[in-house]
């Protein structure tokens, strides 16, 4: 066999690599695409940002090109330059949305090519965006089921389908439910392959993200328990096989136990606690495993064996044991044992170290009092109660920290409304009538109180939440939610209302119309919401904001007619929605003049209000105002520059670009209407600035449900583009305008259809 000249063999290397290429990019070295890589090639690493969105003229070209799929990943795939002095990439796919537009096409369908993907995903695994938009999540999810099914005859590519799914896990990882389903069929592939076969630090990553997607759900969630259950099997043996004592196995339980059927939870917990012992794990976590493991028994019906964890396996080395083994104890109708450990739990001196020793004892005399009622004797747990229920009730935090911690114990040892239930009972069978019904009184406040607390919660969250993410099934089930806990927890129904409507306001400024209407006909199928009521203007105006966000201008236009019409430059706030919504009518309608003058007691708003905060640290009257009607100033915005005021519309849209918006679905829009009005005024330098932000943002903007203001924003970077002399990047810009066009209709049929 001939050998090369070792002098030669970078020279070749490089020719291959320039030959491949070219390749990539076609035989016409002149084409478009060919020219846009050579400037990505040249681009300086200082200025990213332009570098970004050639990124994105080159894929358009190429998609321009009619390029396949498999090519179109191929030519991009040379951009992914590393910088080792800094371990980033410095050119080519920056952001996951780079791969998320070229990969929509794409199948994996034979062994090369989810070689192909994978490659192509570990270029971006360490940038993965904040929030997909639900079709990068369908994108993902097809992906991971399509490499599930393929069929890997060796050892090397079954490594690649495990390497490939971790960088899909990690990419959805700000889409818990993606993120799941993905983890899951990650973990059985991990776990049907010698471990030692996978990097640790690739099923370390799944572990930990796949648990982090399940314990880090707030309020405590009880879906995808049937993925749960799978994990937990799968994470059983791949830690069987590894030395690693450091997996969080012990985080499971909560989860399993809340998620799953008592069946599954003990199934999973053995396996867990199997593992742990063969990794022989420190001693206080598997404590930890053993009592859950015990809790796990007791729960699906099994105290013996229950007892037989506490007694063989720790020995009930602490109180919480102890109430554990008595509850096994009490179950078995072992009585007299299960009262001299409540004795002697009673009487004891505890450790410093926990937390409200008091409460043990409470809990101790609780439960030998629910002893003595099974076995009838009334009189003698009546002071047992009456000694529990005074440290209850008096407490500050009237249940342990402890036990606080252990959510899965909760209704396996004694607290305030079993003690009170069980003192009703006690007074009842006595003959103290006046005593049953005072109890009875104190267990429903009790009760009411322990409710609200949660529900304040998770009304809490749910607000929060409605800022955060994308308008899907889960936030439109939220939205439902939120509904059910107001009527609850709020009892004047003007202040429900009230906050119904505020909420459902917070949606639509959001992006998730479709939650709002959720939200609304929820409030309307149970009475809280109506016409007549003093909310009747905010609500229709509500109805009315919807239906021109889906641009049903003739409902609209009826719904308004019911309205009055707004008052000249009244500033109150009826008056301002009204006008609001005529002028927001009037725009989609391209009747500028009249959106202008419907729209102009905002700038009196606007001008009226307090540019300061009396504290000076807080938003200033003026500031809360933009943010609350910045989608109303932004139309205003687009009417100003529609009418060529250039000089009213940039100062509106500084005004919005001071709110913090930059991810949100107005801030792009925002900002091409300042670089356009700017670039119309004569201001080159102010219209590169603003051009610049405005394609920050329209990158940022990406996850959230297509809007108007979307496509206006690409529109107007079309022209700014031809304004530059930038056709390429123009053309791309329409083509995406045109497709959120199209996705903004399919979403208004379907709503429209329901």
């Amino acid at each position: 066999m001939l050998k090369l000249p070792k002098l030669l063999i970078p020279f070749i290397a490089t020719f291959y690599t320039v030959c491949s290429q070219t390749s990539a990019l076609g035989d016409d070295s002149t084409s478009v695409s060919t020219s846009v890589f050579h400037k990505i090639e040249s681009s300086s690493p200082q200025n990213l940002e332009d570098s970004v969105d050639l990124v994105f003229d080159y894929i358009f070209a190429l998609k321009e090109e009619n390029k396949s799929p498999t090519e179109l990943i191929k030519a991009i795939l040379p951009l992914c330059k590393k910088d080792e002095s800094n371990r980033v990439y410095r050119l080519g796919p920056v952001l996951a949305q780079h791969w998320l537009v070229a990969l929509n096409d794409f199948s994996v369908d034979a062994p090369e090519s989810m070689t192909l993907l994978n490659r192509a995903l570990a270029t971006i695994v360490d940038y993965p965006p904040h929030i997909l938009s639900p079709d990068s999540v369908q994108t993902l999810l097809r992906f991971a089921k399509e490499i599930e099914e393929l069929k890997t005859p060796n050892d090397e590519l079954q490594k690649t389908r495990v390497s490939t799914l971790r960088q899909l896990v990690i990419m959805a990882r700000a889409n818990k439910e993606c993120s799941q389903k993905i983890g899951t069929l990650a973990l059985e592939q991990i776990a049907a392959i010698d471990s030692t076969a996978v990097k640790e630090s690739e099923w370390r990553d799944v572990i930990s993200q796949v648990i982090g997607s399940y314990t880090s759900e707030y309020p405590r969630s009880k879906n995808n328990g049937d993925l749960l259950f799978r994990d937990a099997i799968a994470i059983a043996a791949i830690a069987a096989r590894t030395n690693n004592k450091y997996l969080q196995l012990h985080y499971l339980y909560n989860e399993l136990f809340r998620r799953c059927t008592n069946v599954e939870a003990l199934e999973a917990q053995l396996t867990l606690v199997d593992a742990a012992k063969q990794l022989k794990i420190d001693d206080n976590t598997l404590h930890k495993m053993f009592v859950q493991l015990a809790c796990a028994y007791l729960r699906a019906g099994k105290p013996q064996q229950a007892e037989e964890v506490l007694t063989k396996q720790i020995q009930a080395q602490n109180p919480i044991d102890v109430l554990l083994l008595v509850e096994c104890l009490r179950k078995q109708g072992k009585f007299s044992y299960a009262d001299k450990l409540c004795q002697k739990l009673a009487t004891s001196k505890l450790s410093f170290q926990i937390m409200y020793p008091s409460s043990f004892v409470a809990m101790a005399n609780a439960v030998r009092a629910e002893i003595l009622i099974e076995q009838k004797n009334y009189q003698v747990a009546l002071p047992l109660l009456i000694s529990a229920d005074s440290w209850f009730s008096n407490a500050v935090s009237h249940e342990n920290r402890n036990v606080q911690e252990l959510i899965f114990m909760d209704d396996l040892v004694p607290n305030e409304i079993s003690v009170l239930s069980n003192l009703a009972l006690t007074y009842e069978k006595l003959g103290r009538k006046s005593d049953v019904q005072r109890i009875k009184l104190t267990l429903s406040e009790v009760k009411k109180q322990s409710k609200l607390a949660i529900l304040f919660v998770e009304r809490d969250f749910l607000v929060s939440d409605a800022k955060a993410g994308i308008d899907s099934e889960t936030s439109q089930n939220q939205a439902r939610r939120m509904v059910e806990i107001l009527e609850f927890i709020e009892t004047d129904l003007s202040k429900r209302e009230k906050l119904i409507l505020d909420y459902a306001e917070s949606l639509v400024r959001h992006g998730k119309s479709k939650s709002a209407i959720a939200c609304i006909e929820a409030a309307e199928k149970s009475g809280i919401i109506k016409n007549s009521t003093k909310m009747g203007t905010r609500f229709r105006a509500l109805r009315i904001f919807i239906a021109e966000e889906r641009e049903d201008l003739t409902g609209a236009s009826q719904l308004l007619k019911d309205l009055p019409s707004a008052n000249g430059q009244s500033l109150s706030d009826d008056s301002l929605r009204i006008a609001e919504l005529e002028a927001r009518l009037a725009l989609l309608t391209r009747d500028y003049p009249l959106a202008e003058t419907k729209s102009r007691p905002l700038e009196v708003a606007i001008d009226s209000s307090s540019k300061f905060h009396p504290n000076g640290h807080q938003d200033s009257k003026r500031d809360q105002f933009v943010s609350e009607h910045s989608e109303a100033i932004l139309d205003r915005v687009l009417t100003l520059n529609q009418l060529h005021d250039y000089k009213g519309a940039a100062r509106l849209a500084r005004l919005l670009l001071l709110i913090p918006n930059q991810y949100d679905r107005t801030g792009a829009s925002s900002a091409a209407n300042l670089a356009l009005a700017y670039a119309n005024d004569g201001h080159k330098g102010l219209a590169d600035a603003a051009l610049h932000e405005a394609q920050f943002k329209d990158r940022g903007s990406f996850p959230f449900a297509p809007s108007r203001y979307e496509i206006d924003a690409k529109e107007k970077l079309a022209v700014l583009s031809e304004m530059k002399d930038n056709p390429l990047r123009a053309r791309r810009y329409r083509a995406e305008a045109e497709e959120v066009r199209e996705q903004l209709d399919r979403n208004n049929t379907r709503q429209s259809a329901h």
